[in-house]
């Protein structure tokens, strides 16, 4: 078959220059046939598919490659996968005489016909929302840090809810779906994720379990989880190249700020400004199809949802408990005690005041619960510490301080005394006295909540 520019060249100087048929077929080396063929049409003929050529070869080795790779399906990882020239050198030693041309054709064949076909998703207003997490670097005060970008994003739309977590953790994860939910006045009615612990106890073939949390997260807002397939990310691809494309336009260079709460406000307010400008491709403004999309979210019920976790922990014998790498004073009743029920919830607003509060065990009767209120960007110093030393020492020797378990300490800006969320000491009931021992701080709750 001619190229198009030698059937140009044909017509050209026949019909044009008024060249001979017999002159241009001896210019060309083409028969008469030819050229006279491409004088009635302007376009290169192509022929019909011809059947397919026999594969002698192929056909005898295919169903013995085919046998193999069942054979060594369940011995091979994505790193450690099976190649032509293995199965080649496999057949060799079998005494199967074929050349390894034959065998890489085979095999490329045999993926084109089973790889996966992707075609392009249409999303309906209200419909769906999609949820990830994502790493990110920041400066708070002054220091570099890892922090995790939560994203949940609503597809029609564009609109986008992103909040900076100290973790990627079960109470991030509720906190960012109770804040999203206030932002947008609603939820979708499918929201789709991987298959993150916060979520997914395991996986039972293709049904996740999920988390008893989560479970209370879904029976509140009465949305459907969705889950993508393990290693499957761009099942939800719209909030993956979003979660990319947010570091690279918001994010950089590194964000820097005196702590999350304050980068993360910075970086909604942000988002949200260059949402409203948002142009599709089609022509639509982003803001315009919210307000197609907002009407079809599924309304909010009339409380929200209380991001809080909830943990069995053991009473020490000093009256003590251990959460993650902070220690609190329970009342002394309580020590030795089997594990308590505990729930601990996070809120992303730092506080301005850090107060903790204990009761005696002769007032647990009075109240149903002790709470202790702390600030993640807090850090205490040594001076701070000495302060706090005397303020306790003066409250135990108040005659209204019981056996002494009774206190409070305040950081606030005016207040007396002070209390160093970094130090925490141990009770000791009987020498009337507490030894602060300096404890390194990795992760605190905001609020702690304990019930006897």
């Amino acid at each position: 078959m001619l190229r198009m520019e030698q059937v140009y060249v044909i017509r050209h100087k026949v019909l044009v220059d008024h060249d001979s048929i017999s002159s241009v077929a001896r210019e060309l080396g083409i028969s008469r046939n030819t050229v006279s063929k491409y004088l009635q049409t302007s376009e290169p003929v192509r022929k019909p598919e011809a059947t397919r050529r026999p594969w002698p070869v192929t056909d005898i080795i295919a169903p013995r490659i085919d046998e193999i790779l069942s054979e060594w399906a369940g011995r091979v990882t994505p790193k450690q996968r099976i190649t032509g020239t293995r199965i080649h050198r496999q057949l060799l030693k079998e005494n199967c005489q074929v050349g390894i041309t034959v065998v890489r054709d085979y095999l490329r064949e045999k993926r084109r016909r089973s790889a996966e076909v992707f075609i392009p998703l249409v999303h309906h207003p209200g419909e769906e929302g999609q949820f990830d997490f994502f790493d990110v670097d920041v400066e708070e005060g002054g220091v570099f840090r890892k922090a995790w970008k939560l994203v949940l994003r609503l597809p029609y739309s564009g609109r986008d809810f992103v909040g900076l977590y100290d973790s990627c953790d079960q109470l991030s994860f509720l906190d960012g779906h109770v804040r999203a939910a206030a932002r947008f006045n609603g939820l979708p009615r499918r929201i789709v994720y991987d298959n993150l612990s916060s979520a997914v106890k395991r996986r039972v073939g293709l049904l996740p379990e999920l988390t008893e949390r989560f479970k209370a997260l879904v029976s509140h807002y009465l949305f459907e989880p969705c889950f993508a397939r393990p290693g499957e990310g761009h099942d939800k691809g719209s909030v993956e190249a979003r979660g990319k494309g947010l570091k690279l336009q918001h994010l950089t260079p590194v964000p820097r700020g005196k702590s999350l709460a304050e980068m993360s406000s910075a970086l909604i307010s942000k988002v949200e400004e260059t949402w409203r400008q948002r142009v599709r491709q089609d022509g639509r403004r982003c803001w315009d199809l919210w307000q197609e999309e907002r009407v079809k979210l599924l309304p909010l019920p009339e409380r929200p949802f209380e991001a809080r976790k909830t943990l069995l922990v053991p009473v020490s014998s000093k009256s003590t408990v251990q959460i993650g790498a902070a220690t609190y004073s329970v009342p002394s009743g309580w020590a030795s005690q089997k594990p308590q029920r505990m729930l601990a919830s996070r809120i992303l607003s730092s506080c301005a005041a850090v107060r903790r509060k204990c009761f005696h065990a002769k007032d647990v009767a009075a109240s149903a619960s002790v709470t202790a209120i702390t600030s993640r960007s807090w850090r205490g110093s040594p001076k701070r510490c000495a302060r706090w030393r005397r303020s306790w020492w003066r409250n135990w020797a108040s005659p209204t301080a019981g056996c002494g378990l009774s206190w409070w300490a305040a950081t606030a800006p005016g207040r007396q005394g002070g209390c160093c969320p970094g130090y925490w000491g141990q009770w000791s009931t009987t020498a009337r006295r507490r030894s602060p021992k300096p404890l390194r701080r990795l992760w605190m709750p905001d609020a702690v909540t304990f019930w006897p």
